[in-house]
């Protein structure tokens, strides 16, 4: 089990994003930011509708 989830008391899976290309410029482009969000949606739909993976 990774260290991320054994720190959880809730046993829930937990998302990390972690990004190796960002700067300290406070802001993203439009694409990573709409790739960042169409990465939450999809964790968040795999856990509140996990038949439909």
């Amino acid at each position: 089990m990774p260290k991320t989830s054994a720190a959880s008391a809730s046993g829930k899976p937990i998302l990390l994003h972690y990004d190796t290309e960002g700067g300290h410029s406070g802001g993203l482009p439009i694409v990573k930011q709409i790739a960042n969000t169409a990465d939450m949606l999809a964790f968040l739909v795999s856990q509140v509708f996990p038949a439909a993976q």
